[in-house]
């Protein structure tokens, strides 16, 4: 499949998420490819972030 898949980080967590993968895809069904891909190693759950820019009301602080 062509696209691309950035990876921004991998953080450990405690509670009901242990880890968190962060990455950029091309696009969301490259992004939802390679999610899939992983199935067989792992219980997922796929979340979109959208960052919040300066200009918003819920902005960083």
């Amino acid at each position: 499949m062509k696209g691309q898949v950035k990876y921004q980080g991998i953080c450990r967590t405690p509670g009901k998420f242990d880890t968190i993968v962060m990455f950029e895809a091309s696009n969301e069904k490259v992004a939802m490819n390679m999610a899939l891909r992983r199935l067989d190693r792992m219980d997922t759950e796929k979340l979109v972030v959208v960052p919040a820019d300066e200009g918003s009301p819920a902005g960083p602080t």
